[in-house]
Order: C-alpha cells, then sequence, then structure tokens
C-alpha cells in the first residue's frame, strides 16, 4: 500500500482515522461511509435538509443536493442513484450517502487529498477491493511467519528471492532484521540471485 502523503497523514491524526477506515484501492484513496459520518460528527460538520433535484416517475434514477457547514464554510454536492451506479433497491439512501459523503470530505479537506467514500463505487467493487485487502494482509503474515522461521542467511536468501516484489516492499524491514540477527546485515550479496 503507497504511503499517505504529509497532508493525509495529519488529517487521519486529527480525526481518528484508521487503516480500516481508508485504504488504497488501486491508486484511488477510499474512505468508509461509517467513518466520513464519525469524522463529521467529531468535527462538528452540520448537515442541512437535502433538496430533491429530479427523480423519475418509477423512482429507479434520483438525484438530491445536500449542503453542510463547517466552522462558517459551506460546501455542497449532488448525490445520484440510478440503475447504472447502484445495484441496491433503497436509492434514496445512496443518493443520501453520496451526497453528504462528497460534501464531508470537501468540508473536512480529504476531496483536496483525492479520497473518495466507498458508497461511490458498486458494493461489488467494495468487496472485491475488501477481499483482495484481506488476501494482502494474509500473505504478508504468512511470509513474515516464514521469515521468522528461517535457520540460516541461505534459507533467508532463498526465500527473499522467490518472494513475490509487493510483498518484498511490505515486508522489508523483517528481511533485514532477520539478516541482521544472523549477523549478516541487508547486502546486495546475501539476496541477488
Amino acid at each position: 500500500m503507497p504511503k499517505a502523503n504529509k497532508q493525509l497523514q495529519d488529517l487521519n491524526k486529527k480525526y481518528g482515522i484508521s487503516a480500516d477506515d481508508l485504504w488504497d484501492c488501486h491508486g484511488t484513496w477510499v474512505m468508509l461511509h461509517s467513518a466520513c459520518e464519525r469524522v463529521a460528527h467529531k468535527a462538528g460538520v452540520k448537515m442541512f435538509r437535502p433538496e430533491v433535484l429530479s427523480v423519475t416517475e418509477d423512482g429507479k434514477s434520483i438525484a438530491i443536493l445536500v449542503e453542510g457547514e463547517l466552522d462558517g464554510s459551506t460546501e455542497w454536492s449532488i448525490g445520484e442513484a440510478d440503475e447504472k451506479n447502484c445495484m441496491n433497491s433503497y436509492k434514496w439512501a445512496m443518493a443520501e450517502k453520496r451526497a453528504k459523503d462528497r460534501v464531508i470530505l470537501k468540508l473536512l479537506g480529504y476531496s483536496e487529498e483525492g479520497v473518495h467514500s466507498d458508497i461511490e463505487a458498486e458494493e461489488e467493487v467494495y468487496a472485491e477491493s475488501a477481499k483482495a485487502r484481506r488476501k494482502d494482509e494474509r500473505d504478508i503474515k504468512m511470509m513474515a511467519n516464514r521469515i521468522d522461521a528461517c535457520k540460516d542467511i541461505r534459507s533467508l536468501r532463498s526465500l527473499y528471492i522467490t518472494c513475490a516484489k509487493d510483498l518484498r516492499r511490505d515486508l522489508d524491514q523483517e528481511f533485514k532484521d532477520k539478516a541482521e540477527a544472523f549477523g549478516e546485515g541487508l547486502t546486495t550479496d546475501n539476496y541477488e540471485g
């Protein structure tokens, strides 16, 4: 996972956002809807009554306008839901969530850092992203256990060479620490094939 820039780190610290609330999804930072609501409450964001902009007769396409205020600054956004961008049957709620999350992210400065709400994505996309994150976490944990189990520098070198590059990046410190425990240090002699 790429590291958040300084501004994003500062916002996360200020509002108590964790890696469970915000993650990188293929280059786009995504925040959970529940985290958006939590930080809005913590920051004192005031939301105003939504205004219906359009709705089809069958209720399958909805657009609403939401406005919010924080410390004298106001922001607004439109939330929409239809059969093309929402698989749920509760389109009104999705339109409202999208609009509110967009306003919250604008007011708190997250939009400037490229953060989007998970409500923007289809449920399937979100579920797939969460599944991929869990798999990555399992892979990292499994490889960390394998690093720890290495009995000598030779077995550590072999593991490093066969380890996927993305896992190497995530486990760089663990490889260095284990090599140092063998009194070898992390050098290209030990790790290049």
